[in-house]
């Protein structure tokens, strides 16, 4: 299988776009934050192939209002402008490939954070979105998207409100979670979004994540091709 790295989140940040940023204004990569998603998706990414028929209703999982699955305190602009200055250090080298299957309460895990982000996706709240990852994801991910400390507070200063619900992220499949050790795991998952020219289509995505104390965070998320 073969994944291409993206945002999330900030988009992720890249869903990852919808993760996405919104200010009336200012440079292009600033306006990131709009409340339609971008046509390279909820989740960021390169721009998708051509729309996959979305699946019925029934098996399209509804993700939780941000009141029940959003509830982090945002990242300050202090930590943020902190963090669009770091240097990552290179994600770890897993040959997920040969990874094998997460057990039942590792998978469980993943799927929390799964639902998480795109909730917060959903509610557009960028500088919440990124306290779902660890400090060297939130520094690839802000300087994937060209922020830079002196941009921080005109792309975080003002949350853009929630997306309409047309507009919103659903979850459609956990397809699978891998255990790359004790403290990794990786999970593919698939939702139902729209592109910015309003298509309702399917993507997936795969999301690394780290065990950080006793929580696990988000170290990237790609797309799936």
């Amino acid at each position: 299988m073969i994944v291409h790295r993206v945002t999330v989140a900030v988009a992720l940040l890249g869903i990852v776009a919808a993760l996405s940023l919104t200010t009336s204004g200012g440079p292009s990569f600033v306006r990131a934050r709009q409340v339609v998603p971008t046509p390279k998706g909820q989740l960021g990414g390169p721009v998708p192939l051509p729309t996959v028929a979305g699946p019925a209703v029934e098996e399209v999982i509804t993700t939780p209002v941000e009141s029940d699955a959003c509830d982090r305190e945002p990242v300050s602009l202090g930590d943020l402008a902190k963090a669009a200055a770091a240097t990552p250090a290179p994600l770890p080298e897993i040959d997920w490939s040969a990874a094998p299957e997460a057990d039942a309460t590792l998978a469980g895990a993943a799927r929390a954070v799964v639902t998480e982000l795109i909730a917060c996706a959903n509610q557009n709240d960028p500088a919440r979105i990124l306290a779902l990852y660890t400090a060297d994801g939130r520094a690839r991910s802000l300087q994937r998207q060209g922020i830079t400390p002196q941009t921080v507070e005109l792309v975080f200063g003002r949350p853009g409100g929630s997306l309409p619900e047309s507009a919103q992220a659903r979850l459609v499949s956990v397809d699978r979670v891998l255990a790359g050790g004790d403290d990794r795991l990786r999970a593919d998952f698939t939702l139902l979004e729209r592109s910015g020219t309003g298509e309702l289509r399917l993507a997936t995505y795969a999301i690394d994540l780290a065990l950080i104390g006793e929580v696990w965070l988000i170290e990237d998320v790609q797309t799936v091709p």
